[in-house]
């Protein structure tokens, strides 16, 4: 009885809170909360601080209800073992859904619900745990993906609108956990399995205007690059990208999914669901433009090697200016892969099979600072070098394996 009271308390908060942002004007993000770059859109960065990489496990899917249900509506999992794992050796985000019962890929008490029961009410003792979880989390910098709806999951049959019980439930979600700075909203998973267009709107719209800090809204799809969902001025700004692609197509796959979105949102490749979950993958995905989550990367049973090389991944991007730069794979020359270029000033390069130099077309003379990684190892190595009218490659230092990167940027 205490729980309903609790839930009913709870939506009294919210839509009192939902009226005083209102009259307070314009929502505000938090400062170091992730947001789109306004000046990039294709790319993420920390509300007045630095650009940021997502790089990590795109699962476990069931992560908020992982173990063993308690009378309490508590679960006695592996979560914090999990998380402990990420913040030693890598990766920077996890993707989890709230709801995964009523048609999706959960059991019947994959629910925040008191007795799993949408009719009672949010479950306080539940979302205390998730607290628990979140903020420990949220210190660290891995981003809470987090999804109201699993694929075909579905509680309220209200057609294309959002119905009380529905935007009850929303925006006490939101209100509760708005406060976090590593948190992006999606709303459903495969959402044209269960809801339409504008049922995904009007959604979208419920979330936004109950969050103060102006969260990331994002959608998921069935397999493709098109980002079905979004509406010129609608609610929307991030594409939760899942793709069926082979390995070898990840990285051109990627490249048009960047150019799709021609500034308009930004994108997450946060499913390829053929092949797998490798750093192979996550570099052909970064150097197409896009981040890459890794489907079936679950943590608990994920070599720490793996959880390394997406740590790599990351703060090598991290330590470049690549929220400036598009993908220009025309200005590769030699054994150079692939590019992401503000050609004549900064370049990310990449070859999987580098004997000794980087080349790069068109590179104007002058002085170049860069930044080298070794894809397997993680060695990083900062150089200068002085380039020669008619020359076109930077030499790779002898520490650095043949699957490598290089950040060389115009000093003059």
């Amino acid at each position: 009885m205490l729980k309903r009271y609790l839930s009913t308390w709870c939506a009294v908060i919210v839509i009192t809170a939902s009226i005083a942002v209102e009259e307070r004007g314009l929502p505000e993000p938090l400062r170091g909360q992730i947001v789109v770059d306004p000046h990039h859109p294709e790319w993420l960065r920390r509300h007045e601080g630095p650009p940021v990489f997502i790089c990590g496990p795109g699962d476990p899917e069931g992560f908020l209800y992982r173990g063993t249900r308690l009378q309490d509506g508590t679960r006695k999992g592996d979560q914090l073992q999990i998380i402990r794992k990420m913040i030693q050796h890598g990766g920077n985000c996890l993707y989890m859904q709230i709801i995964r019962s009523h048609g999706g890929d959960g059991s019947p008490d994959h629910n925040p619900f008191v007795d799993s029961n949408p009719s009672q009410g949010l479950d306080e003792e539940l979302l205390n745990q998730w607290e628990q979880w979140f903020n420990l989390m949220d210190q660290h910098g891995i981003l809470i993906y987090l999804f109201f709806y699993d694929d075909s999951a579905r509680i309220w049959n209200t057609g294309d609108n959002v119905g009380p019980d529905e935007k009850r439930f929303l925006q006490t979600i939101v209100q509760r956990f708005h406060h976090y700075k590593n948190l992006v909203w999606i709303v459903a998973e495969e959402s044209e399995e269960a809801y339409s267009t504008e049922r995904v709107q009007n959604i979208a719209r419920t979330i936004r205007e109950a969050d103060p800090h102006d969260h990331i809204v994002g959608n998921h799809h069935h397999s493709g690059t098109t980002f079905k969902s979004w509406k010129q001025g609608g609610y929307l700004n991030h594409f939760a990208m899942q793709l069926e692609a082979e390995v070898k197509n990840v990285h051109s796959k990627a490249v048009e999914a960047f150019g799709s979105s021609k500034g308009r949102y930004q994108t997450i490749y946060s499913e390829n669901t053929k092949g797998e979950p490798t750093a192979l993958y996550a570099w052909r995905c970064a150097m197409g433009g896009l981040m890459p989550m890794l489907l079936e990367m679950d943590v608990a049973n994920t070599p720490v090697e793996e959880l390394k090389r997406c740590r790599i991944l990351q703060h090598f991007f991290e330590r470049t200016n690549f929220n400036t730069l598009i993908p220009h794979d025309e200005l590769a020359l030699g054994e150079t892969k692939w590019l992401l270029a503000n050609p004549g000033e900064s370049y990310i390069a990449y070859s999987e099979n580098l004997s000794q130099i980087m080349d790069i077309a068109n590179i104007p003379p002058g002085n170049y600072h860069m930044e080298w990684v070794d894809c397997e190892s993680g060695i990083m190595i900062r150089e200068y070098q002085l380039i020669h009218s008619g020359h076109t490659g930077f030499k790779k230092p002898n520490l650095i394996g043949k699957w490598c990167a290089l950040w060389a940027e115009w000093q003059q």
